[in-house]
């Protein structure tokens, strides 16, 4: 769970596995009473460059505004400028910002699971695990292969002889996108294998190394193996095989 801290109105998140970052997320139109996400953007940029706050990101989507930037002190004043423009409760802001600088001070944010080419990835599914292999990275994603062998145990799976995995045993190939590692949804197995497949690079279109998806999708890929369902979704990257070559 990621910590956070509340100030009046705004939720700041603190950096973790995943985001590096403090940042914060506010539904501006509503709560500024602006027709448009755009104008109420506008509105704080004007406080901000007021207020001399540079160096925060600003990511504003059609539902809402995202602020973010490495320093807390930056997006605790900016929250304060926001919690100011949206509510005309007063509040405390010194004992607010006793209160942050206390968390920053005594936080310590959890460090990213690591992972590289030739680990393995445990991948729990209902009543058993699925295991993959991590072949290559692109723009930071993993691309795997996954096996069709299955375990009733994550020790009965941690067991196993990896080197006993042949091309046989590999019914698809997938990029899953890599906070899904980074934040231990999904546990690596460092074996210290060499990767038994490698992605063909060429000019033709790779679809393969194009699509990321979320752990979800991993997950029902195994879990549709092991049922052996014949889905689209297995189909369709079982054709992404064509884009890796054998190494043994």
């Amino acid at each position: 769970m990621d910590k956070s801290f509340q100030f009046e109105n705004i939720t700041i998140h603190f950096p973790d596995a995943v985001i590096n970052e403090f940042w914060f997320r506010v539904d501006a139109a509503e709560k500024l009473n602006t027709e448009t996400t755009e104008e109420a953007v506008r509105l704080i940029k004007k406080r901000m460059k007021l207020q001399g706050i540079r160096n925060v990101f600003v990511d504003p989507e059609s539902d809402g505004v995202s602020f973010s930037s490495k320093s807390g002190e930056k997006i605790f004043e900016l929250a304060a400028i926001v919690n100011e423009m949206v509510s005309s409760k007063p509040f405390h802001y010194e004992e607010y910002q006793a209160l942050f600088r206390e968390e920053i001070t005594n936080y310590v944010p959890k460090k990213g699971q690591s992972f590289t080419i030739g680990d393995f990835v445990i991948v729990p599914i209902k009543d058993a695990y699925g295991i993959m292999q991590i072949i290559d990275k692109h723009e930071a994603d993993a691309i795997c292969i996954l096996f069709n062998i299955f375990f009733k145990s994550e020790a009965e799976l941690k067991s196993f002889d990896v080197n006993l995995f042949t091309q046989d045993n590999v019914f698809s190939a997938i990029g899953l996108q890599n906070w899904f590692l980074t934040d231990y949804t999904f546990k690596v197995l460092r074996k210290n294998a060499e990767p038994l497949a490698k992605v063909i690079y060429n000019n033709r279109r790779n679809r393969l190394i194009e699509e990321s998806v979320p752990g979800l999708i991993i997950g029902n890929l195994f879990q549709e193996k092991l049922e052996n369902e014949s889905s689209e979704l297995i189909l369709k990257n079982e054709k992404k095989l064509k884009n890796i070559e054998w190494c043994y």
